[in-house]
């Protein structure tokens, strides 16, 4: 648990590094990249590479089992005992790790202040008696020491983290419901840590537009799509719903899983699940790729304005002749 975050820390800071050194045109956009990376490194290492290292696809593909020869060839009970278990761990942890972090940064900007002033005791020194020691020359110096990080530099980090815990909730969350729970209270120790932070340790931030959060609705809206297909694949296991049994060696070895493509033909308890996200796939390709059609069409919501007139009289003439003058002396 404790690796598969160090490693999701380092991958984010590489990816903004990167991200930030290859550069784009706008700072919109340059903030939408880093967000989009960010999310697939973090969902990748957290969610896609754990099942990948521990796949056996000899059920459903010869070629692909020369490369995944892992120990599961399906969701198993075991694949739950081993695999299962960490990815809840992993993401009850994550949970966790906003404040842990914010603690983090609250003591290095401490220690820094502390260092400037001399003054090293906390019982009876405000942040305000610091200031008024302080050893810089320059006024920027201190302002820099003093006002907190930049909001918006932390800002395109947290879209990436929020949706990685809904895609890797969405993805897992139906052989795995723990995950639900956990990413509520993922998402309340979020905004708790982040109001605080916009509150007592950031700068005023700066006023931008809608990209990112645009953005960000969009990939939320692609979540669907993985709860879905691989739900229905967890709810088409064989061993556990079908009691299909195959002979093995040895009891350490896994069973195989009699689970292959042509086992999506059978009726079962998980065909309402594929037809969905049949379904899904299907609106949202048409979405994505016939938008501007079916807008000609009249089959969306069309994206105009409407402009309404309320017979509303001019400003200056519904207010009072006082406050209209209050209004023209403060212009």
């Amino acid at each position: 648990m404790v690796l598969i975050i160090t490693i999701n820390t380092i991958l984010k800071t590489v990816t903004v590094m990167l991200i930030t050194w290859v550069g784009y045109d706008t700072y919109s956009e340059l903030m939408t990249r880093i967000i989009n990376g960010v999310f697939i490194v973090l969902f990748f290492n957290t969610g896609i590479l754990l099942l990948l290292v521990n796949a056996n696809l000899s059920d459903v593909s010869g070629l692909l089992s020369n490369i995944f020869d892992g120990r599961f060839y399906d969701y198993s009970p075991q694949w739950y005992v081993s695999v299962g278990d960490k990815l809840v761990q992993t993401m009850l942890l994550n949970a966790f790790m906003p404040p842990i972090f914010e603690s983090i940064t609250v003591a290095l900007n401490w220690l820094s202040q502390a260092r400037d002033s001399k003054k090293w005791c906390c019982c009876g020194v405000s942040q305000y008696d610091r200031m008024y020691n302080t050893n810089k020359k320059q006024i920027y110096e201190l302002i820099d020491l003093y006002s907190g990080p930049d909001y918006i530099s932390c800002k395109h980090t947290k879209y990436s983290q929020m949706l990685n815990v809904t895609y890797v909730t969405m993805m897992y969350g139906v052989g795995l419901p723990t995950l639900f729970p956990i990413a509520l209270v993922s998402y309340f120790i979020f905004w708790a840590t982040e109001r605080y932070q916009v509150a007592y340790c950031f700068q005023l931030p700066p006023a931008m537009d809608d990209k990112m959060t645009v953005n960000a609705m969009k990939l939320f809206g692609y979540t669907p799509i993985l709860f879905l297909f691989n739900g229905y694949w967890m709810l088409s296991n064989r061993q556990m719903f079908e009691n299909v049994i195959n002979q093995i060696e040895y009891k350490t070895l896994e069973m195989s899983s009699s689970h292959y493509w042509g086992t999506i033909t059978d009726f079962d308890q998980a065909t309402p699940m594929l037809l969905l996200s049949m379904a899904f796939v299907v609106i949202v390709t048409m979405r994505i790729f016939f938008n501007s059609t079916l807008s000609k069409w009249g089959y969306i919501i069309s994206g105009n304005v409407i402009e309404v007139d309320e017979n509303l009289p001019n400003f200056y003439e519904a207010i009072r002749l006082s406050d209209a003058d209050w209004f023209c002396k403060e212009a």
